[in-house]
């Protein structure tokens, strides 16, 4: 639905929530939009995306926000208009980054035009991916003590949690700097942007660092899962050789009591002839020869690790 409109001394500021088809047609038409051009744009599946429909640019992408506890990102799509008179924000109202967004266009709004606002709104999703990255960092590096920590634990789910974590962020990270972004920055835009003063005042060096703060997010990104990838690798060996150990003890004591069963087993044949039978210190001569052995067998164990 339609949020409301904002009137500043250059532009003004259109704010939708969810709009209906009729709204959406209704908001092309109070700033001029091309007819359809809000639903080209929401029906491509690959975002973001960048179109040029006359003199408005439209860029649709997907904030990102950490859910906390549970090691997943959750993607809200923003799509922006920007036009010489006017910008227009789509994003759902009860998505967290709906404030941020809110509070950079209005702080940018009564000091620059329409692009400077559209600039303001840019950073906000792009800084929601920040904050996702240092929840990441801070977790991959938690699981990574865990992985090499004394304790028996496996958290393989929370490692692939991760792992599709950050899949879900590069996704929507690595494509803004590969098209969207380096189209502003190469000026393939309308030429009102270049004549704005906000944007003479930007220059292709404000764009291009944008530009280059995407794309070191996107090496980080990069990093992590490949940091994220080897900690897989590392928890896996762990626990071959947790496996490893535990088959070794088991083998150890399953020897140690063959021992006394092998024994037993020998003098609890029902022969008549046997040696010891008739001997009066039979019995114990067995339990002695048994804890000995068994005895025997464990040093040598433990000395070699198994036990």
């Amino acid at each position: 639905m339609t949020d409301g409109e904002r009137v500043f001394e250059e532009f003004t500021w259109i704010a939708a929530g969810e709009p209906s088809e009729i709204e959406v047609a209704r908001i092309e038409g109070a700033v001029g939009l091309v007819a359809t051009a809000f639903e080209d744009v929401l029906a491509e599946p690959y975002w973001p995306i960048l179109t040029v429909s006359g003199e408005a640019v439209v860029l649709a992408l997907r904030a990102g926000r950490y859910v906390l506890g549970g090691e997943s990102v959750e993607l809200t799509d923003v799509v922006l208009a920007v036009g010489p008179k006017f910008l227009v924000t789509i994003c759902a109202a009860d998505a967290p980054v709906r404030q941020a967004l809110s509070d950079s266009v209005a702080e940018a709004g009564p000091h620059g035009g329409s692009l400077a606002a559209f600039h303001a709104a840019t950073d906000a999703v792009i800084d929601s991916y920040l904050d996702v990255l240092e929840n990441l960092d801070r977790d991959i590096k938690r699981v990574e003590r865990e992985v090499f920590s004394r304790a028996r634990g496996n958290p393989v789910e929370r490692i692939y949690q991760l792992r599709r974590a950050i899949a879900e962020l590069e996704q929507v990270v690595a494509p803004l700097g590969d098209e969207p972004l380096e189209r502003l920055a190469r000026r393939r835009i309308p030429a009102w942007m270049s004549e704005d003063a906000y944007g003479r005042w930007l220059g292709t060096a404000g764009l291009s660092e944008m530009d280059r703060h995407v794309r070191g997010m996107t090496v980080r990104v990069r990093g992590l899962r490949a940091l994220l990838d080897s900690i897989l690798s590392a928890n896996l060996t762990r626990v071959g050789l947790q496996q490893n150990t535990d088959m070794r003890k088991i083998s150890a004591w399953v020897a140690i009591a063959a021992i006394p069963t092998m024994i037993a087993g020998i003098y609890g044949m029902n022969f008549e002839h046997m040696p010891e039978l008739s001997w009066n210190l039979g019995y114990p001569y067995a339990l002695i020869l048994i804890i000995t052995l068994c005895g025997v067998l464990y040093w040598r164990l433990r000395r070699n690790d198994w036990l």
